[in-house]
């Protein structure tokens, strides 16, 4: 477990530091300049407006546990254990509720519900991830991987206004990436088809 763990907490390094943006920002100021009588200013520049988020139901998961994401039915039909809660640093605002399924000497499931953080940061973000926007189960998403590394795979979905619902998976073996990434969506396909019952 102890293996899992610590490769968890380097994707979780990684993640955050990936999800980061800089933004180099001006001071707002009067203007000061004198215009000439009979001329007016140009109209003022609209910034684009993010598009509204696709989602067949708002899912608030704020109270919800999330070692209950993936049901009895779900844990067996997955081949894993019980989920054992564990929190993690994913985003910039502090710990999200998370568990990990595990199936022994084989892969691990992580599913974290993020309260705090809307899809734009992924949409936005920069650094050492490879991120493709996509859908799972009709819901906004963002599958990451980190470039040039197959050993695991992720999906940021959209669930509610700021908040994301985050499936990875993480086998011990070598697998292609479309298998690794097959497995990840596989995982929040069943993750979202239980919290639309929860929330």
């Amino acid at each position: 477990m102890s293996t899992f763990r610590s490769g968890f907490a380097l994707l979780a390094a990684a993640l955050v530091l990936a999800g980061c943006t800089s933004e180099v920002g001006g001071s707002a100021g009067s203007d000061t300049t004198e215009k000439a009588p009979g001329t007016s200013s140009p109209p003022p520049t609209t910034s684009k407006k993010a598009p509204q988020p696709v989602r067949p139901k708002v899912i608030k998961i704020d109270t919800i546990d999330p070692c209950r994401v993936f049901a009895d039915d779900q844990v067996k039909q997955l081949g894993v254990t019980p989920g054992k809660r564990q929190d993690a640093d994913l985003v910039e605002k502090g710990k999200a509720p998370g568990c990990v399924y595990l199936a022994s000497g084989s892969f691990t499931y992580q599913v974290v519900l993020i309260p705090n953080q809307g899809i734009d940061y992924w949409r936005e973000g920069s650094g050492n991830v490879d991120r493709k926007e996509t859908q799972v189960s009709g819901f906004d998403a963002v599958q990451t991987n980190l470039i040039g590394q197959s050993d695991q795979c992720s999906f940021w979905i959209d669930v509610s206004d700021g908040q994301l619902v985050y499936v990875n998976y993480l086998p011990i073996k070598t697998m292609k990436l479309d298998q690794v990434c097959g497995n990840a969506q596989k995982g929040a396909e069943l993750a979202l088809a239980t919290l639309t019952t929860l929330a």
